[in-house]
């Protein structure tokens, strides 16, 4: 007889029992996984979706005005928080609510343009008010005030190496001012102890000739100043005729504009945005006034947040600046002659009364002056203060789970409860953060950091 044996049996009951347990202990941590795979994923599409909200912020300020960019967003964003729009969305993403928040901090101690210094002490002797000129690809300076008036004229191509190209007893003066006009260099007026009236020219800088010793019929002029505009040569206020505008087109012969309704002496001039330009001088040495026919005048504005004689004035980089004068050391532009705003008022020279002033080889230029009594022969020069704006752009959000991400995902500047606190280090900072350093001439990458935890 053949036995038949039955290799197969069913499962127990505590087998079952078992095996099932088994089977929920693996679901579970498989649910577990694939719930926190889930969060995760819901964490990061949060943290990408915020990131790309802060670069939409950011090239919005990217295309915003400069001039306004710190007041605009310092004040609107931060006060009131911002609902965030990633790029490329036009609106915010279902489920997902963030809010962001603008710091921007101007560091200035980043500018460039402060390396002011060429030459400490140049070849020519001590001076306040030379006249400076720029002519056959050189800066010029002539005459000045020392105890003395100097009477020589010197050149350079770098501002360290300085050539004698003259002494010319018309150069032994102070308070005139000069110009190029017709492919020749030109001096006017000024004081040798008493206002002088002529005016001379020279081709090459070593020899001079009178055009006229009669040019403004009410007598001679200092502490004026001149500009060409127009196809002519303008001298404008000094002293005495502070009121007076005349023009000319040959040096010889001159024309009154004007009896304007200011007064200025010690005072610049300048051309920009196709107009003459009267900035400060003494009295109401925070006026600027503007012109295009020098018989009309402007005032531009009288709050100019600075006060300005015997200062420098230059047109560089496209804005027209002011610098230093009295005993101040402050340097503003302005793009519009109503707004201006402040460089610096901390560069590398002293304060300065009376310098030379020129742009030349791309750069603004402080010649020689009277800085706190003393006469100066020093030469400084720079490519103008090209502002620095740290952005820091911060987004907190709230997940479509409810959970928040963000140490003060409301921005008000407390960390409230409920809110994510595995990064609080007393600071508000956030999952999602963006910084850079944005330019005045354009965007510098010079320090651009997505953060992600902390």
């Amino acid at each position: 007889m053949i036995k038949v044996i039955n290799k197969y049996r069913g499962f127990t009951l505590i087998e079952l029992m078992v095996a099932s347990g088994i089977l929920v202990i693996l679901l579970a941590a498989f649910l577990t996984t694939f719930n926190g795979i889930l969060k995760t994923a819901n964490y990061n599409q949060g943290l990408s979706l915020a990131y790309s909200a802060c670069l939409s912020g950011l090239e919005e300020m990217i295309n915003h005005d400069f001039s306004s960019l710190k007041t605009d967003y310092s004040t609107a964003w931060t006060s009131s928080g911002w609902t965030f729009v990633p790029s490329g969305w036009t609106s915010v993403p279902s489920g997902i609510n963030g809010m962001g928040n603008i710091r921007i901090t101007d560091r200035s101690e980043l500018y460039r343009g402060g390396e002011w210094t060429v030459a400490t002490s140049a070849s020519w002797t001590v001076r306040t008010n030379p006249i400076s000129l720029v002519y056959d690809n050189k800066m010029w300076i002539m005459g000045g005030f020392n105890g003395g008036y100097p009477d020589d004229a010197w050149y350079s191509t770098n501002g360290i190496n300085w050539t004698l190209a003259t002494h010319a007893n018309c150069l032994a003066r102070s308070g005139h001012r000069a110009l190029v006009y017709g492919n020749k260099m030109w001096v006017m007026g000024g004081s040798s102890g008493s206002p002088l009236n002529d005016v001379w020219y020279s081709a090459d800088g070593v020899n001079w000739i009178i055009a006229t010793n009669t040019a403004w019929a009410t007598g001679g002029r200092v502490n004026h100043a001149a500009l060409v505009y127009d196809n002519k040569m303008w001298v404008i206020g000094g002293s005495p005729g502070s009121n007076e505008v005349w023009y000319s087109t040959n040096g010889a012969n001159w024309t009154l504009a004007a009896n304007t309704g200011w007064s200025k002496s010690n005072h610049a001039a300048l051309v920009y945005d196709n107009k003459m330009w009267v900035i400060g001088g003494s009295p109401g040495s925070n006026e600027v006034w503007y012109s295009t026919n020098g018989a009309n005048w402007t005032l531009a504005t009288n709050t100019p947040g600075w006060s300005k004689s015997n200062h420098a004035a230059l047109v560089y980089d496209n804005k027209m600046w002011v610098i230093g004068g009295g005993l101040g050391q402050d340097i503003w532009y302005s793009t519009n002659g109503i707004d201006w705003k402040l460089a610096t008022n901390n560069p590398a020279w002293s304060d300065r009364v009376s310098p030379g002033y020129l742009v030349y080889d791309n750069r603004m230029w402080i010649i020689g002056g009277l800085s706190s009594g003393s006469y100066k022969n020093d030469v400084w020069n720079s490519y103008g203060y090209d502002r620095l704006l740290e952005v820091i752009i911060t987004v907190c959000w709230r997940q479509s789970d409810g959970r928040l991400f963000g140490e003060d995902a409301n921005l008000n500047g407390v960390l409230d409860t409920g809110e994510d606190t595995l990064t609080v280090n007393n600071r508000l900072d956030s999952p999602a953060q963006l910084r850079i350093l944005l330019s005045e001439k354009n965007i510098l990458n010079l320090r651009k950091t997505f953060l992600g935890r902390q």
